[in-house]
């Protein structure tokens, strides 16, 4: 997600529209030319003057019987982020700092523990009445190409937590043009869990609380919005990263394919105009 397009894409496009969304003005639809779907969201927050943009670009899978209008499905899907002023978050929660890293605990809550475990992992535990937070990081190993960052964590943790009588969220959430994932697992009145993760250039970080609304000072939306609230100091530096961008794979076809170099550049030149 980042602000609009600067110049006229039109000619790019094959098919275009308007929607409503609540909260939402001036929200259009377009999907570009070629042999893959390319689909672009642009919308204005009511009461505000700022305009953003959304692009989804998406191969499609032969096996999937919506190949053909993958981005469409997916984007009919996507759930364009409120815009909420943090004046609610900063009346129960504040600020902690990690180097780089900052994130939200509540005021009330008590640092009960530092520690190193495994070997390897580095935990802060904070309590608060019904609440247990866990911020753990561990440094990434640069030997090890990180083909998915979302995929392997998102699928242990459904593994590992996933409960048919509590359904399990997963999503990614987008803070300072970074990206985040995270699952939530809520049943009202009884135990549950939510977990966020992402990195930096050194490190990987995971947020977890774990807590009873019943018991607890806070509710579930309260909660949720506070582990969503993550950033980094030089969040505009590591935009400019590569760990985002392309892994080894992706690399090996620009090098060995020289269509599909052109063909994927052409496109990354349209979208950023």
């Amino acid at each position: 997600m980042g602000p609009p397009h600067g110049k006229n894409i039109n000619k790019y496009i094959q098919n275009e529209g308007i929607y409503t969304y609540p909260g939402l003005e001036n929200a259009s639809w377009k999907i570009f030319k070629g042999k893959t779907h390319v689909m672009y969201t642009e919308f204005t927050p009511s009461k505000t003057k700022t305009t953003y943009g959304i692009t989804y670009l998406g191969g499609g899978d032969v096996k999937d019987p919506y190949q053909d209008k993958f981005a469409e499905v997916v984007m009919s899907n996507y759930i364009i982020p409120s815009i909420e002023p943090l004046s609610g978050l900063d009346n129960y929660s504040h600020v902690k700092h990690w180097d780089n890293f900052s994130y939200r605990i509540p005021k009330k809550a008590k640092l009960v523990s530092e520690a190193m475990e495994d070997n390897k992992y580095e935990v802060r535990t904070y309590e608060d009445v019904g609440v247990k937070i866990r911020v753990l990081r561990f440094r990434i190993d640069p030997n090890i190409v990180d083909k998915s960052l979302a995929k392997k964590q998102i699928f242990t943790f459904l593994n590992k937590y996933g409960d048919l009588e509590a359904p399990t969220q997963y999503a990614t959430v987008w803070n300072n043009g970074l990206p985040g994932f995270l699952i939530d697992r809520y049943k009202p009145n009884g135990e549950s869990f939510l977990r966020h993760f992402t990195k930096d250039s050194e490190y990987y970080y995971s947020y977890r609380i774990d807590y009873d609304e019943s018991k607890s000072l806070y509710k579930h939306k309260q909660l949720r919005d506070m582990v969503e609230y993550v950033s980094f100091d030089n969040s505009e530096s590591l935009r400019k990263k590569t760990q985002w961008r392309i892994d080894y794979s992706h690399k090996k076809k620009f090098d060995t394919d020289l269509s599909f170099n052109q063909w994927y550049m052409g496109w990354i030149n349209i979208l950023a105009q």
